[in-house]
């Protein structure tokens, strides 16, 4: 399934350079499945972390949070930071503000993928509608 998602990846025009990232990730041992709550998760030092969930949604799913998930390792150390106290002195999720450019990453990802590959534009819009319904209900704001 990992290698289906990654080869998704890399058949949409302007993805490759993430598709090979992820691929390098895969080799060096910082791309794994592992049994974990979240869908996905990114460490500070580049490790991505794929939960049972993703597998089981399908290759688009799968390539979409790993979208997500190599987004979050392009973005500076200290976005996480800004964002936990933007959150605070806002009240608002202190999350939301690291969370929003990757979910966007993912559905820029998706579009991409409907226009590059036609038979999967349905999959696609199912899974664009799934990212901007779960933003909102996690962070109380539309994507």
């Amino acid at each position: 399934m990992l290698d289906d998602a990654l080869a998704l990846i890399a058949s949409v025009p302007g993805y490759e350079e993430v598709a090979q990232s992820l691929r390098d990730k895969q080799t060096a041992g910082k791309l794994l499945c592992e049994d974990i709550e979240d869908r996905g998760s990114a460490s500070m030092l580049g490790v991505i972390r794929i939960g049972p969930e993703t597998l089981s949604d399908g290759p688009v799913a799968l390539a979409a949070t790993l979208v997500h998930e190599h987004f979050h390792t392009t973005q500076p150390p200290l976005t996480k930071t800004a964002s936990l106290w933007a959150g605070v002195f806002t009240r608002t999720h202190i999350w939301r503000r690291l969370e929003r450019p990757a979910y966007r990453a993912a559905v820029e990802f998706l579009q991409a993928l409907a226009r590059a590959r036609p038979n999967l534009a349905e999959t696609c819009a199912h899974e664009i509608a799934a990212n901007e319904s779960a933003f909102r209900a996690l962070y109380n704001d539309a994507l």
